[in-house]
Protein backbone atom coordinates (compact mmCIF):
# COMPACT_ATOMS: atom_id res chain seq x y z
CA UNK A 1 0.00 0.00 0.00
CA UNK A 2 1.34 3.43 -0.89
CA UNK A 3 2.43 5.47 2.13
CA UNK A 4 1.23 9.04 2.62
CA UNK A 5 3.14 11.91 4.17
CA UNK A 6 1.10 11.49 7.36
CA UNK A 7 2.20 7.84 7.56
CA UNK A 8 5.86 8.82 7.44
CA UNK A 9 5.38 11.59 9.99
CA UNK A 10 3.41 9.35 12.37
CA UNK A 11 6.32 6.90 12.33
CA UNK A 12 8.87 9.73 12.67
CA UNK A 13 10.47 8.62 9.41
CA UNK A 14 11.57 12.08 8.31
CA UNK A 15 14.04 10.83 5.72
CA UNK A 16 11.22 8.89 4.07
CA UNK A 17 8.98 11.94 4.24
CA UNK A 18 11.67 14.09 2.60
CA UNK A 19 12.07 11.56 -0.20
CA UNK A 20 8.30 11.58 -0.77
CA UNK A 21 8.17 15.40 -0.78
CA UNK A 22 10.88 15.54 -3.46
CA UNK A 23 8.37 13.96 -5.86
CA UNK A 24 5.28 15.65 -4.46
CA UNK A 25 3.16 18.51 -5.74
CA UNK A 26 1.87 19.15 -2.24
CA UNK A 27 0.99 22.74 -1.45
CA UNK A 28 3.76 24.44 0.54
CA UNK A 29 5.90 21.31 0.27
CA UNK A 30 9.04 23.34 1.02
CA UNK A 31 7.65 24.28 4.42
CA UNK A 32 6.87 20.62 5.01
CA UNK A 33 10.45 19.81 4.06
CA UNK A 34 11.63 22.38 6.59
CA UNK A 35 9.45 20.66 9.20
CA UNK A 36 11.11 17.32 8.37
CA UNK A 37 14.60 18.84 8.39
CA UNK A 38 13.95 20.32 11.83
CA UNK A 39 12.60 17.13 13.40
CA UNK A 40 15.41 15.10 11.86
CA UNK A 41 17.94 17.35 13.56
CA UNK A 42 19.03 19.20 10.43
CA UNK A 43 18.40 22.65 11.87
CA UNK A 44 20.58 24.36 9.30
CA UNK A 45 18.58 22.82 6.45
CA UNK A 46 15.30 23.93 8.02
CA UNK A 47 16.70 27.39 8.67
CA UNK A 48 17.59 27.91 5.02
CA UNK A 49 14.04 27.10 3.93
CA UNK A 50 12.46 29.37 6.53
CA UNK A 51 14.87 32.21 5.79
CA UNK A 52 14.17 31.95 2.07
CA UNK A 53 10.43 32.01 2.72
CA UNK A 54 10.69 35.18 4.83
CA UNK A 55 12.86 37.10 2.39
CA UNK A 56 11.20 35.93 -0.78
CA UNK A 57 9.03 38.62 -2.39
CA UNK A 58 7.21 36.28 -4.72
CA UNK A 59 6.07 32.71 -5.07
CA UNK A 60 9.04 30.49 -5.95
CA UNK A 61 9.77 26.79 -5.80
CA UNK A 62 6.26 26.09 -4.58
CA UNK A 63 6.45 28.46 -1.61
CA UNK A 64 3.51 30.76 -1.50
CA UNK A 65 3.25 33.61 1.02
CA UNK A 66 -0.44 33.29 1.77
CA UNK A 67 -0.70 35.59 4.73
CA UNK A 68 1.16 37.84 7.08
CA UNK A 69 0.28 35.43 9.91
CA UNK A 70 2.01 32.58 8.09
CA UNK A 71 5.04 34.76 7.57
CA UNK A 72 5.06 35.66 11.26
CA UNK A 73 4.75 32.01 12.29
CA UNK A 74 7.77 31.20 10.15
CA UNK A 75 9.72 33.86 12.08
CA UNK A 76 9.16 31.80 15.22
CA UNK A 77 10.15 28.59 13.42
CA UNK A 78 13.32 30.32 12.27
CA UNK A 79 13.97 31.39 15.86
CA UNK A 80 13.62 27.74 16.95
CA UNK A 81 16.27 26.74 14.41
CA UNK A 82 18.60 29.52 15.55
CA UNK A 83 18.13 28.47 19.17
CA UNK A 84 19.17 24.89 18.41
CA UNK A 85 22.11 26.20 16.40
CA UNK A 86 23.08 28.36 19.41
CA UNK A 87 22.62 31.56 17.37
CA UNK A 88 20.79 33.15 20.25
CA UNK A 89 21.07 36.74 19.08
CA UNK A 90 19.63 35.77 15.67
CA UNK A 91 16.81 33.97 17.47
CA UNK A 92 16.04 37.12 19.45
CA UNK A 93 15.86 39.17 16.22
CA UNK A 94 13.48 36.66 14.63
CA UNK A 95 11.21 36.76 17.69
CA UNK A 96 11.12 40.55 17.45
CA UNK A 97 9.55 40.19 13.98
CA UNK A 98 6.58 38.40 15.54
CA UNK A 99 4.29 41.18 16.70
CA UNK A 100 1.50 39.15 18.28
CA UNK A 101 1.21 36.95 21.34
CA UNK A 102 1.89 33.24 21.13
CA UNK A 103 2.63 30.43 23.62
CA UNK A 104 5.53 29.33 21.40
CA UNK A 105 6.92 32.86 21.48
CA UNK A 106 6.58 32.89 25.27
CA UNK A 107 8.52 29.66 25.59
CA UNK A 108 11.25 30.87 23.25
CA UNK A 109 11.61 34.11 25.19
CA UNK A 110 12.00 32.24 28.48
CA UNK A 111 14.58 29.92 26.95
CA UNK A 112 16.60 32.84 25.62
CA UNK A 113 16.42 34.61 28.97
CA UNK A 114 17.88 31.42 30.44
CA UNK A 115 20.82 32.00 28.10
CA UNK A 116 21.31 35.49 29.50
CA UNK A 117 19.59 37.50 26.75
CA UNK A 118 17.21 40.35 27.54
CA UNK A 119 13.95 40.12 25.60
CA UNK A 120 11.13 42.63 25.34
CA UNK A 121 8.34 41.01 27.38
CA UNK A 122 5.58 42.77 25.39
CA UNK A 123 2.91 40.34 24.18
CA UNK A 124 4.30 37.45 26.24
CA UNK A 125 1.66 34.99 27.39
CA UNK A 126 2.03 33.20 30.70
CA UNK A 127 1.99 29.41 30.24
CA UNK A 128 -1.24 27.83 31.40
CA UNK A 129 -1.61 24.68 33.48
CA UNK A 130 -3.10 21.41 32.31
CA UNK A 131 -6.81 21.89 32.28
CA UNK A 132 -6.74 25.56 31.26
CA UNK A 133 -6.88 26.90 27.70
CA UNK A 134 -6.81 24.53 24.72
CA UNK A 135 -5.86 20.99 25.69
CA UNK A 136 -2.92 20.76 23.28
CA UNK A 137 -1.48 24.09 24.35
CA UNK A 138 -1.92 23.28 28.04
CA UNK A 139 0.08 20.10 27.57
CA UNK A 140 2.76 22.03 25.69
CA UNK A 141 2.92 24.57 28.50
CA UNK A 142 3.22 21.91 31.19
CA UNK A 143 5.86 20.10 29.15
CA UNK A 144 7.78 23.34 28.91
CA UNK A 145 7.58 23.90 32.67
CA UNK A 146 8.90 20.40 33.27
CA UNK A 147 11.72 21.01 30.79
CA UNK A 148 12.66 24.25 32.56
CA UNK A 149 12.66 22.45 35.93
CA UNK A 150 14.81 19.71 34.42
CA UNK A 151 17.24 22.34 33.10
CA UNK A 152 17.43 23.79 36.63
CA UNK A 153 18.19 20.28 37.99
CA UNK A 154 14.83 20.09 39.78
CA UNK A 155 14.41 16.53 38.54
CA UNK A 156 11.88 15.42 41.15
CA UNK A 157 9.45 18.26 40.33
CA UNK A 158 9.93 17.71 36.61
CA UNK A 159 9.15 14.00 37.00
CA UNK A 160 5.95 14.81 38.92
CA UNK A 161 4.73 17.07 36.11
CA UNK A 162 5.48 14.43 33.47
CA UNK A 163 3.67 11.78 35.53
CA UNK A 164 0.68 14.10 35.99
CA UNK A 165 0.42 14.68 32.25
CA UNK A 166 0.73 10.94 31.70
CA UNK A 167 -2.16 10.25 34.06
CA UNK A 168 -4.35 12.69 32.13
CA UNK A 169 -3.04 11.64 28.72
CA UNK A 170 -2.08 7.93 28.68
CA UNK A 171 -1.99 8.23 24.90
CA UNK A 172 1.45 9.88 25.31
CA UNK A 173 3.56 6.86 26.38
CA UNK A 174 6.77 8.66 25.41
CA UNK A 175 6.42 10.61 28.68
CA UNK A 176 7.70 7.46 30.39
CA UNK A 177 11.03 8.23 28.73
CA UNK A 178 11.11 11.74 30.20
CA UNK A 179 10.31 10.32 33.64
CA UNK A 180 13.11 7.79 33.18
CA UNK A 181 15.50 10.63 32.33
CA UNK A 182 14.61 12.33 35.60
CA UNK A 183 15.19 9.13 37.57
CA UNK A 184 18.50 8.67 35.77
CA UNK A 185 19.60 12.15 36.80
CA UNK A 186 18.55 11.44 40.39
CA UNK A 187 20.64 8.24 40.26
CA UNK A 188 17.62 5.96 40.74
CA UNK A 189 19.01 3.72 38.04
CA UNK A 190 16.93 0.58 38.56
CA UNK A 191 13.74 2.66 38.60
CA UNK A 192 14.86 4.42 35.41
CA UNK A 193 15.31 1.08 33.64
CA UNK A 194 11.92 -0.15 34.86
CA UNK A 195 10.25 3.04 33.60
CA UNK A 196 11.88 2.64 30.19
CA UNK A 197 10.65 -0.96 30.07
CA UNK A 198 7.07 0.30 30.50
CA UNK A 199 7.52 2.49 27.43
CA UNK A 200 9.09 -0.31 25.40
CA UNK A 201 6.24 -2.68 26.20
CA UNK A 202 3.70 -0.16 24.91
CA UNK A 203 5.57 0.88 21.75
CA UNK A 204 8.37 -0.09 19.41
CA UNK A 205 10.64 1.92 21.70
CA UNK A 206 13.60 -0.42 21.39
CA UNK A 207 14.27 0.93 17.89
CA UNK A 208 14.61 4.49 19.14
CA UNK A 209 18.14 5.90 19.02
CA UNK A 210 17.44 8.01 22.10
CA UNK A 211 16.13 5.02 24.06
CA UNK A 212 19.09 2.83 23.09
CA UNK A 213 21.55 5.51 24.16
CA UNK A 214 19.71 6.14 27.44
CA UNK A 215 19.56 2.42 28.26
CA UNK A 216 23.26 2.04 27.53
CA UNK A 217 24.03 5.05 29.76
CA UNK A 218 21.95 3.73 32.67
CA UNK A 219 23.42 0.24 32.36
CA UNK A 220 26.93 1.64 32.12
CA UNK A 221 26.44 3.59 35.34
CA UNK A 222 25.05 0.46 37.01
CA UNK A 223 27.72 -1.96 35.85
CA UNK A 224 30.70 0.29 35.11
CA UNK A 225 33.32 -1.14 32.78
CA UNK A 226 32.23 -4.77 33.23
CA UNK A 227 30.17 -4.66 30.02
CA UNK A 228 32.22 -1.93 28.33
CA UNK A 229 32.51 -3.55 24.90
CA UNK A 230 28.78 -4.25 24.78
CA UNK A 231 27.97 -0.57 25.39
CA UNK A 232 30.50 0.56 22.78
CA UNK A 233 29.04 -1.82 20.22
CA UNK A 234 25.56 -0.43 20.92
CA UNK A 235 26.71 3.18 20.48
CA UNK A 236 28.79 2.47 17.39
CA UNK A 237 25.69 1.03 15.71
CA UNK A 238 23.84 4.36 16.08
CA UNK A 239 26.67 6.90 16.22
CA UNK A 240 25.91 8.57 12.89
CA UNK A 241 22.34 9.49 13.78
CA UNK A 242 22.30 13.23 13.25
CA UNK A 243 20.12 14.65 16.07
CA UNK A 244 22.07 12.85 18.79
CA UNK A 245 25.54 12.73 17.23
CA UNK A 246 27.10 15.07 19.81
CA UNK A 247 25.71 13.10 22.74
CA UNK A 248 26.70 9.80 21.17
CA UNK A 249 30.24 10.98 20.50
CA UNK A 250 30.44 12.15 24.12
CA UNK A 251 29.16 8.85 25.49
CA UNK A 252 31.50 6.83 23.28
CA UNK A 253 34.42 8.63 24.94
CA UNK A 254 33.06 7.86 28.42
CA UNK A 255 32.25 4.21 27.65
CA UNK A 256 35.77 3.80 26.23
CA UNK A 257 37.43 4.70 29.53
CA UNK A 258 38.10 8.30 28.49
CA UNK A 259 39.90 7.46 25.25
CA UNK A 260 40.10 10.53 22.96
CA UNK A 261 38.83 12.79 25.77
CA UNK A 262 41.23 15.59 24.82
CA UNK A 263 40.23 15.30 21.17
CA UNK A 264 36.44 15.22 21.50
CA UNK A 265 35.29 16.66 24.82
CA UNK A 266 36.70 20.22 24.35
CA UNK A 267 34.57 20.58 21.20
CA UNK A 268 31.45 19.64 23.17
CA UNK A 269 31.94 21.91 26.21
CA UNK A 270 29.13 24.31 25.22
CA UNK A 271 26.98 21.62 23.60
CA UNK A 272 26.78 18.66 26.01
CA UNK A 273 26.58 19.89 29.65
CA UNK A 274 28.29 16.77 31.02
CA UNK A 275 31.32 17.28 28.74
CA UNK A 276 32.81 19.95 31.00
CA UNK A 277 32.48 17.76 34.09
CA UNK A 278 33.86 14.69 32.36
CA UNK A 279 36.80 16.59 30.89
CA UNK A 280 37.58 17.99 34.34
CA UNK A 281 37.37 14.45 35.73
CA UNK A 282 39.72 13.21 33.00
CA UNK A 283 42.27 15.90 33.88
CA UNK A 284 41.87 15.09 37.58
CA UNK A 285 42.54 11.38 37.03
CA UNK A 286 45.63 12.22 34.98
CA UNK A 287 46.91 14.71 37.59
CA UNK A 288 46.35 17.80 35.47
CA UNK A 289 44.67 19.32 38.50
CA UNK A 290 45.08 22.96 37.50
CA UNK A 291 43.51 22.30 34.09
CA UNK A 292 40.62 20.55 35.84
CA UNK A 293 40.14 23.49 38.20
CA UNK A 294 40.18 26.01 35.35
CA UNK A 295 37.28 24.12 33.76
CA UNK A 296 35.04 24.25 36.85
CA UNK A 297 36.17 27.30 38.83
CA UNK A 298 33.45 29.51 37.29
CA UNK A 299 30.83 26.75 37.31
CA UNK A 300 27.84 27.54 39.51
CA UNK A 301 26.83 24.00 40.53
CA UNK A 302 23.15 23.13 40.47
CA UNK A 303 23.06 19.34 40.52
CA UNK A 304 24.59 17.01 43.08
CA UNK A 305 26.99 15.70 40.43
CA UNK A 306 28.25 19.20 39.69
CA UNK A 307 28.83 19.84 43.40
CA UNK A 308 30.71 16.54 43.70
CA UNK A 309 32.99 17.12 40.70
CA UNK A 310 33.78 20.72 41.62
CA UNK A 311 34.38 19.67 45.23
CA UNK A 312 36.72 16.85 44.21
CA UNK A 313 38.72 19.15 41.94
CA UNK A 314 38.97 21.85 44.61
CA UNK A 315 40.04 19.29 47.21
CA UNK A 316 42.77 17.95 44.94
CA UNK A 317 44.10 21.40 44.06
CA UNK A 318 43.94 22.63 47.65
CA UNK A 319 45.92 19.62 48.87
CA UNK A 320 48.42 19.85 46.01
CA UNK A 321 49.32 23.53 46.46
CA UNK A 322 48.51 23.79 50.17
CA UNK A 323 45.82 26.42 49.64
CA UNK A 324 43.46 26.51 52.63
CA UNK A 325 41.02 28.80 50.80
CA UNK A 326 40.55 26.25 48.00
CA UNK A 327 40.26 23.45 50.56
CA UNK A 328 37.60 25.48 52.37
CA UNK A 329 35.73 25.76 49.06
CA UNK A 330 35.84 21.97 48.72
CA UNK A 331 34.55 21.51 52.27
CA UNK A 332 31.65 23.88 51.57
CA UNK A 333 30.70 22.04 48.37
CA UNK A 334 30.84 18.60 49.99
CA UNK A 335 28.97 19.75 53.11
CA UNK A 336 26.20 21.34 51.00
CA UNK A 337 25.33 17.97 49.44
CA UNK A 338 26.08 15.98 52.59
CA UNK A 339 23.64 18.10 54.61
CA UNK A 340 21.04 18.58 51.87
CA UNK A 341 17.62 17.21 52.92
CA UNK A 342 17.13 15.68 49.48
CA UNK A 343 20.65 14.27 49.12
CA UNK A 344 22.02 13.41 52.57
CA UNK A 345 20.58 9.88 52.58
CA UNK A 346 21.53 9.15 48.97
CA UNK A 347 24.75 7.39 48.00
CA UNK A 348 26.35 10.60 46.60
CA UNK A 349 25.19 12.52 49.69
CA UNK A 350 26.88 10.11 52.08
CA UNK A 351 30.04 10.08 49.97
CA UNK A 352 30.13 13.88 50.09
CA UNK A 353 29.83 13.94 53.86
CA UNK A 354 32.57 11.30 54.08
CA UNK A 355 34.81 13.45 51.86
CA UNK A 356 34.13 16.48 54.05
CA UNK A 357 35.09 14.54 57.18
CA UNK A 358 38.13 13.02 55.46
CA UNK A 359 39.46 16.49 54.61
CA UNK A 360 38.97 17.42 58.26
CA UNK A 361 41.04 14.32 59.15
CA UNK A 362 38.06 12.85 61.02
CA UNK A 363 38.68 9.41 59.50
CA UNK A 364 36.63 7.32 61.92
CA UNK A 365 33.58 9.51 61.29
CA UNK A 366 34.19 9.36 57.53
CA UNK A 367 34.20 5.54 57.72
CA UNK A 368 30.72 5.54 59.24
CA UNK A 369 29.38 7.07 56.02
CA UNK A 370 31.61 5.09 53.65
CA UNK A 371 30.83 1.71 55.22
CA UNK A 372 27.08 2.47 54.96
CA UNK A 373 27.26 2.52 51.14
CA UNK A 374 30.01 -0.08 50.60
CA UNK A 375 27.65 -2.82 49.41
CA UNK A 376 26.46 -0.58 46.56
CA UNK A 377 29.91 0.50 45.40
CA UNK A 378 32.23 -2.50 45.61
CA UNK A 379 33.10 -2.11 41.91
CA UNK A 380 33.50 1.68 42.03
CA UNK A 381 37.23 2.48 41.85
CA UNK A 382 36.91 6.03 43.14
CA UNK A 383 34.94 4.84 46.17
CA UNK A 384 37.42 2.03 46.88
CA UNK A 385 40.31 4.50 46.71
CA UNK A 386 38.75 6.86 49.28
CA UNK A 387 37.51 4.00 51.45
CA UNK A 388 40.90 2.24 51.38
CA UNK A 389 42.79 5.39 52.39
CA UNK A 390 40.37 6.03 55.26
CA UNK A 391 40.76 2.47 56.54
CA UNK A 392 44.55 2.73 56.37
CA UNK A 393 44.40 6.06 58.20
CA UNK A 394 42.72 4.33 61.19
CA UNK A 395 45.24 1.45 60.90
CA UNK A 396 42.74 -1.17 59.71
CA UNK A 397 45.33 -2.42 57.25
CA UNK A 398 43.74 -5.81 56.54
CA UNK A 399 40.46 -4.30 55.34
CA UNK A 400 42.33 -1.43 53.63
CA UNK A 401 44.38 -3.91 51.59
CA UNK A 402 41.24 -5.81 50.58
CA UNK A 403 39.48 -2.61 49.46
CA UNK A 404 42.45 -1.15 47.56
CA UNK A 405 42.94 -4.43 45.67
CA UNK A 406 39.39 -4.08 44.28
CA UNK A 407 40.57 -1.20 42.12
CA UNK A 408 40.90 -2.22 38.45
CA UNK A 409 41.31 1.07 36.60
CA UNK A 410 44.77 1.27 35.03
CA UNK A 411 45.10 4.97 35.81
CA UNK A 412 44.96 4.11 39.53
CA UNK A 413 47.15 1.00 39.27
CA UNK A 414 49.90 3.01 37.57
CA UNK A 415 49.68 5.85 40.09
CA UNK A 416 52.53 6.16 42.58
CA UNK A 417 50.23 7.32 45.42
CA UNK A 418 47.95 4.32 45.04
CA UNK A 419 50.94 1.97 45.07
CA UNK A 420 52.43 3.68 48.13
CA UNK A 421 49.19 3.24 50.11
CA UNK A 422 48.88 -0.38 49.00
CA UNK A 423 52.57 -1.06 49.76
CA UNK A 424 52.09 0.45 53.22
CA UNK A 425 49.21 -1.97 53.83
CA UNK A 426 51.20 -4.92 52.52
CA UNK A 427 54.09 -4.09 54.84
CA UNK A 428 51.81 -3.70 57.85
CA UNK A 429 50.24 -7.06 56.96
CA UNK A 430 53.71 -8.70 56.76
CA UNK A 431 53.61 -9.08 52.97
CA UNK A 432 56.94 -7.51 52.09
CA UNK A 433 57.36 -9.40 48.82
CA UNK A 434 53.96 -8.12 47.60
CA UNK A 435 55.02 -4.57 48.45
CA UNK A 436 58.30 -5.01 46.55
CA UNK A 437 56.52 -6.41 43.48
CA UNK A 438 54.52 -3.17 43.16
CA UNK A 439 57.72 -1.57 41.81
CA UNK A 440 56.80 -2.99 38.39
CA UNK A 441 53.77 -0.62 38.33
CA UNK A 442 55.89 2.50 38.87
CA UNK A 443 57.11 4.62 35.99
CA UNK A 444 60.80 5.51 35.89
CA UNK A 445 60.32 9.12 37.00
CA UNK A 446 58.69 7.96 40.26
CA UNK A 447 60.88 4.90 41.02
CA UNK A 448 63.37 6.73 43.22
CA UNK A 449 60.72 8.28 45.51
CA UNK A 450 58.80 4.99 45.64
CA UNK A 451 61.94 3.03 46.59
CA UNK A 452 62.79 5.50 49.36
CA UNK A 453 59.38 5.09 50.95
CA UNK A 454 59.45 1.29 50.60
CA UNK A 455 62.96 1.14 52.04
CA UNK A 456 62.15 3.30 55.06
CA UNK A 457 58.72 1.83 55.84
CA UNK A 458 59.82 -1.78 55.44
CA UNK A 459 62.82 -1.20 57.71
CA UNK A 460 60.57 0.45 60.32
CA UNK A 461 58.17 -2.51 60.05
CA UNK A 462 61.04 -4.95 60.64
CA UNK A 463 60.72 -6.38 57.14
CA UNK A 464 64.46 -6.31 56.50
CA UNK A 465 64.39 -8.53 53.42
CA UNK A 466 62.25 -5.97 51.58
CA UNK A 467 64.24 -3.00 52.90
CA UNK A 468 67.42 -4.76 51.70
CA UNK A 469 66.02 -5.01 48.16
CA UNK A 470 64.91 -1.38 48.18
CA UNK A 471 68.13 0.06 49.65
CA UNK A 472 70.20 -2.02 47.26
CA UNK A 473 68.30 -0.56 44.28
CA UNK A 474 68.76 2.95 45.72
CA UNK A 475 72.46 2.40 46.40
CA UNK A 476 73.04 1.21 42.84
CA UNK A 477 71.47 4.47 41.62
CA UNK A 478 73.24 6.73 44.11
CA UNK A 479 76.07 5.52 46.38
CA UNK A 480 75.69 8.26 48.98
CA UNK A 481 76.19 7.80 52.71
CA UNK A 482 72.45 7.64 53.47
CA UNK A 483 71.83 4.77 51.07
CA UNK A 484 75.03 3.04 52.21
CA UNK A 485 73.91 3.19 55.84
CA UNK A 486 70.43 1.98 54.95
CA UNK A 487 71.81 -0.94 52.95
CA UNK A 488 74.28 -1.93 55.70
CA UNK A 489 71.58 -1.65 58.38
CA UNK A 490 69.22 -3.81 56.31
CA UNK A 491 71.88 -6.48 55.98
CA UNK A 492 72.30 -6.49 59.76
CA UNK A 493 68.51 -6.56 60.10
CA UNK A 494 68.35 -9.71 57.96
CA UNK A 495 70.93 -11.27 60.30
CA UNK A 496 68.88 -10.21 63.34
CA UNK A 497 65.77 -11.85 61.85
CA UNK A 498 67.77 -15.03 61.22
CA UNK A 499 68.99 -15.10 64.81
CA UNK A 500 65.44 -14.65 66.08
CA UNK A 501 64.25 -17.55 63.94
CA UNK A 502 67.13 -19.83 65.05
CA UNK A 503 66.46 -19.08 68.70
CA UNK A 504 62.88 -20.34 68.41
CA UNK A 505 63.05 -23.07 65.75
CA UNK A 506 66.70 -24.15 66.04
CA UNK A 507 67.01 -24.10 62.26
CA UNK A 508 66.84 -21.56 59.43
CA UNK A 509 64.42 -22.17 56.49
CA UNK A 510 65.98 -22.40 53.02
CA UNK A 511 64.50 -19.09 51.87
CA UNK A 512 65.89 -17.22 54.84
CA UNK A 513 69.27 -18.88 54.33
CA UNK A 514 69.25 -17.38 50.82
CA UNK A 515 68.35 -13.93 52.21
CA UNK A 516 71.21 -14.13 54.73
CA UNK A 517 73.66 -15.26 52.07
CA UNK A 518 72.56 -12.31 49.89
CA UNK A 519 73.11 -9.92 52.81
CA UNK A 520 76.66 -11.20 53.35
CA UNK A 521 77.42 -10.99 49.62
CA UNK A 522 76.19 -7.37 49.52
CA UNK A 523 78.34 -6.37 52.50
CA UNK A 524 81.39 -7.77 50.75
CA UNK A 525 80.53 -6.64 47.21
CA UNK A 526 79.99 -2.99 48.15
CA UNK A 527 82.75 -2.99 50.78
CA UNK A 528 80.30 -2.04 53.52
CA UNK A 529 82.05 -4.32 56.02
CA UNK A 530 85.60 -3.05 55.70
CA UNK A 531 87.04 -5.12 58.57
CA UNK A 532 85.03 -8.21 57.66
CA UNK A 533 83.92 -8.56 61.26
CA UNK A 534 80.16 -8.38 60.53
CA UNK A 535 80.27 -11.15 57.93
CA UNK A 536 82.44 -13.25 60.22
CA UNK A 537 79.89 -12.98 63.04
CA UNK A 538 77.06 -13.85 60.66
CA UNK A 539 78.85 -17.01 59.51
CA UNK A 540 79.78 -17.99 63.03
CA UNK A 541 76.24 -17.74 64.38
CA UNK A 542 74.40 -19.23 61.41
CA UNK A 543 76.90 -21.76 60.07
CA UNK A 544 76.52 -20.44 56.48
Amino acid sequence: MKSSLDDYLDHRDYQGALALLDFSNKKDKELWKAYCFFHNGDFEGARKVYEYFIHSSSTTRGIKKESLQCQQDVCLYLACCDFHLKRYDDARKSIAEYTGASPLKSRLVLLLEKKGLTIDSHNIEQPSRVGGGSDDESVHSEMFKAAMLYADCNFQEAAEIYKNILRLHPEFPVLHVFVAMCYFKMNYLDVALETLAVYERSTAGSDSVFIRNLKASISFRLHGYMLQQEYLKELNSINNFLPYSDILHHNTVIFNNGDKSLEILPILLDIVPEARLNLATYHLIHYNVKEAYNLVKNLEPRSAHEYVVKGAVAASLGQMIGDNEVLSEALTLFAFIGDSPTEKDTIPGRQCMASCLFLKKQYSDALVYLSSVESYLTDDDEFNWNYGMSLAAVEDYGKAEEVLLRIKNKSYIGDVNYNLWLAHCFLKNDKGLSAWQLLSNIKNSDRNSFLKVIADKSFQAGNYTTSLKAFRALYEMNQDSTNALGLKSSCIGVFYSALTRISTTKRLPTEEQKDLKEAMDILQKYDLDKSGSIVAVMKDWTSI
